[in-house]
């Protein structure tokens, strides 16, 4: 499904590649755990699968295309509709209820007037959320519903593939356990960056950037 080839990435300031020829396939029932210390390139190699860094060598293909860096319409196609984000502060809008928030990712993803609602509906039943929520405010939810919400929000593209920064950081340990079975029972290839170790149980692989190499426990040992 995507496809990573000898992905090199050399920022000016550093002595080393941040990633050195990095290759990778994620496929359909994949949910990947990616690790690695900081600055190990973790950022790095989201920025890249979400098609917002096109400064790197070699080549990534999305369902068998490879991505056109200068195909501006392309990335923008399917950065909008077949990614999904997760992230650990939620991203919603702050002076937006729930309702307001889920509404312009519809807009922004085409859905047809008439089917908002139900696709709002269907979203909220996925992430085992009440109807009740959608009039709150963010900031009177919990970092557990929040996450919910950013979640149903990314639903609301069917997305082909999600990308989650952290996303259980903010969360409490039984929440935490909430949001990872969540996202585990969605059955939508993913790819977690996280510094929790309680997330291994959750993932099909477990993946750890060092010194630019990218090292799946399937395949060999963790440094």
């Amino acid at each position: 499904m995507i496809k990573l080839r000898n992905i090199t990435k050399q920022y000016p300031t550093e002595p080393l590649p941040t990633l050195d020829g990095l290759d990778l396939e994620i496929s359909a029932d994949d949910l990947i755990g990616l690790y690695g210390a900081s600055g190990s390139g973790k950022s790095t190699l989201l920025r890249i699968l979400g098609l917002f860094d096109f400064d790197y060598e070699g080549e990534l293909h999305f369902d068998g295309s490879k991505i056109d860096v200068e195909n501006h319409a392309m990335i923008t196609t399917i950065r909008r509709e077949k990614i999904g984000f997760i992230f650990q502060d939620f991203k919603l809008i702050s002076d937006k209820t729930v309702k307001e928030n889920l509404e312009w990712v519809c807009i922004l993803s085409k859905i047809p007037k008439k089917h908002i609602k139900r696709s709002i509906n269907r979203a909220f039943f996925r992430v085992s959320l009440s109807q009740n929520m959608l009039d709150k405010y963010p900031h009177q939810l919990s970092g557990g519903q929040q996450q919910r919400v950013a979640i149903a929000r990314t639903l609301l593209k069917s997305p082909q593939f999600i990308i989650a920064d952290e996303p259980t950081g903010a969360l409490d340990q039984s929440t935490k356990s909430e949001i990872l079975s969540l996202i585990k029972s969605l059955k939508i290839p993913c790819i977690i960056a996280t510094h929790d170790l309680e997330t291994q149980p959750y993932c099909t692989r477990i993946l750890y950037i060092h010194s630019g190499k990218l090292h799946d426990t399937h395949k060999d040992k963790a440094p």
